[in-house]
């Protein structure tokens, strides 16, 4: 008896987190939310002026441009240019996963085809290298 359940704690375990992590920042929003609520309430019940600072709902002004990735300060996305360097970037990490995929799943089952699923990342790298090429020996010429 025992056994069965240590061999389905470790999953409900994996599922759980996640779970619980969302309930989590859930309910800290909702808490932040009502100590705003609260706090204007009583400044309004006193007759005092709102700071505008209350409503601005920015919770990425104290960070750093660069951590922010492809948003903006204000947490909208920003329009990211497909550039030839990015390209070359997405190229060679599906190729990277892709052969290291292959090299993975032939390593732990040889005799199966498991392996080809890796063809999917390595090829779409390889077509993205090809566009790679094919853009930045366009730009060369013009």
């Amino acid at each position: 008896m025992n056994e069965g359940i240590a061999d389905l704690s470790i999953p409900i375990l994996a599922l759980l987190i996640p779970i619980v992590a969302i309930v989590m920042g859930t309910i800290s929003k909702m808490r932040r939310e009502r100590l705003l609520h609260e706090t204007i309430r009583t400044l309004t019940a006193q007759g005092k002026e709102i700071p505008p600072e209350l409503f601005s709902r920015n919770p990425f002004k104290d960070v750093p441009p660069e951590l922010l990735g492809n948003l903006d300060q204000f947490g909208k996305k920003r329009d990211l240019e497909w550039t030839p360097k990015r390209q070359l970037r997405a190229a060679v990490i599906n190729i990277g996963v892709g052969i290291g995929l292959a090299g993975f799943l032939f390593v732990m089952s040889p005799q199966s085809w498991f392996w080809a699923v890796s063809l999917l990342p390595l090829s779409v790298g390889l077509a993205l290298l090809v566009l790679w090429k094919i853009e930045s020996s366009g730009k060369a010429a013009q």
